[in-house]
Formats: C-alpha cells, sequence, structure tokens
C-alpha cells in the first residue's frame, strides 16, 4: 500500500476526522503524490462530505477545534465550494474543501483508493477521477503556478493510464 509522508499537524487532523468517523477524501497534491511519487506538495487538501450526519460531526469536531469569527461551522461547512485553510490562514497546512463544482462526492468516494497517510488509512480518488478533478481544478481560473502545477499533474497521471 502506498504511503504518503505527512506533518504532525496533517497527520493531526486526519486522526480528529478519523475519530468522530467523517467521511472525506485526501485530494490535490498528496493524491498526486500517491501516483506520481516525485510530486512536491506542501499543503494536505481534503474534500468533506458535508450531508448530514457527517456535517453535523463536522460542525461539532470543528467548533471546539478551529473556532471561526462570527460564523458557525455549520454554516460554513454546509456551504458551497468553501476553502478553510487549518490551523489557520497564515499556517495553511490543511485545507477542507466543501465541494467542488462538478465532482460527486459520493460517486468518487465509492470509487475511490485507499492509501497510508501518516499513521491512517485514507481514500483518495482513483486515477481517472483524479486526473477528472484536475482538469476541473486547471480550468477553474487558479494562479498562473497552480495551472502550470495542474498541467503537469495531468501529464504525469495520464501516462499512467497507458
Amino acid at each position: 500500500m502506498i504511503h504518503l509522508q505527512i506533518s504532525k499537524t496533517q497527520n493531526l487532523y486526519l486522526n480528529l476526522l478519523e475519530s468522530i468517523h467523517a467521511k472525506f477524501l485526501v485530494i490535490g497534491g498528496f493524491a498526486v503524490k500517491a501516483y506520481c511519487p516525485d510530486r512536491n506538495t506542501s499543503d494536505l487538501d481534503i474534500l468533506l462530505f458535508r450531508l448530514d450526519p457527517n456535517l453535523e460531526k463536522l460542525a461539532s469536531l470543528f467548533e471546539d477545534k478551529n473556532p471561526l469569527n462570527g460564523r458557525s461551522w455549520k454554516d460554513v461547512l454546509s456551504s458551497e465550494n468553501k476553502r478553510i485553510a487549518v490551523p489557520n490562514e497564515s499556517l495553511t497546512e490543511v485545507d477542507l474543501l466543501t465541494s467542488i463544482d462538478g465532482i460527486d462526492f459520493e460517486n468518487f468516494y465509492a470509487n475511490s483508493i485507499e492509501v497510508i497517510a501518516g499513521d491512517l488509512i485514507v481514500k483518495i480518488p482513483n486515477l481517472k477521477d483524479l486526473i477528472s478533478m484536475k482538469m476541473i481544478s486547471k480550468n477553474s481560473g487558479n494562479c498562473h503556478e497552480s495551472h502550470i502545477q495542474d498541467e503537469n499533474d495531468i501529464r504525469c497521471l495520464t501516462k499512467l493510464l497507458s
């Protein structure tokens, strides 16, 4: 099984999610790294399943760990296409994503594969789904640097299909 090296903070957040049996997918650079080991990345992107009872468990967990300024975690997590940097914006080691346009979480989750991240087994998108995610990311209007990284990721992942 593939083993991804992550930071202590990233491992802590994955363990917190696991402790409440949350439904989530590790996506982005770390998911790409599982297929393309030379891929460099530093932040852990986590796509959350935001329907109940998962939503309630997540909101309760993060209300205690990372209070938001004037908004409830349930409201933020209920919103589409939100990115929440934890532990905070200035020290982003983990990005929590509430949804991505064009991604059917339940379908991607059902077709996911398992890898080891830190001391846990987590799910990442299968190869075809990850390529689809990277295509969406590439076309989303990210900065030039992110656009180039997405193109490189797609190139590396696509080679694995042949």
